[in-house]
């Protein structure tokens, strides 16, 4: 079987992909995202640590948790919609040079949601809430 080559548009975008993800944590969205993050994982902290001692802090973390799973899950639905386009064209030019496309396909698109779940099932567990699973979220999902 002959191999497809790259077309220079193709190439392109491909290096424009390189260069946002390399780029990824210095970009406007990262640093707006990733501070609102470790606020709410220190939050987080905080209020288990509250809880814990004291026996206060539950409620307040609840609300604080509410408030990650609005943030967090309305970010990624919007970075959903527009990196789709982009992702549409990358996802070609994989396929092209990859042999288990559906796999490849599937795994990128499991992996948001799975991260999503993750991190709110983690960040609503008692004590585990503690480990800073939003700030776990924003890095992985910035470096995607």
């Amino acid at each position: 079987m002959a191999e497809e080559t790259l077309t220079k548009e193709e190439e392109k975008i491909i290096e424009s992909e390189e260069v946002r993800k390399a780029t990824a944590l210095f970009s406007p969205e990262a640093i707006v995202i990733l501070p609102a993050a470790i606020f709410l994982d220190f939050l987080g902290l905080v209020l288990t640590v509250l809880d814990v001692a004291y026996g206060i802090g539950e409620i307040f973390s609840w609300i604080s948790d509410g408030l990650g799973i609005v943030f967090f899950g309305f970010w990624i639905l919007m970075r959903s919609f527009s990196m789709a386009k982009s992702k549409e064209v990358v996802e070609k030019v994989v396929e092209k040079q990859k042999t288990i496309k559906g796999a490849v396909k599937g795994i990128k698109k499991m992996g948001r949601g799975l991260r999503f779940a993750v991190s709110v099932v983690g960040e609503i567990l008692p004590l585990v809430g503690a480990i800073p699973f939003w700030t776990w979220l924003a890095w992985s999902e910035l470096k995607s």
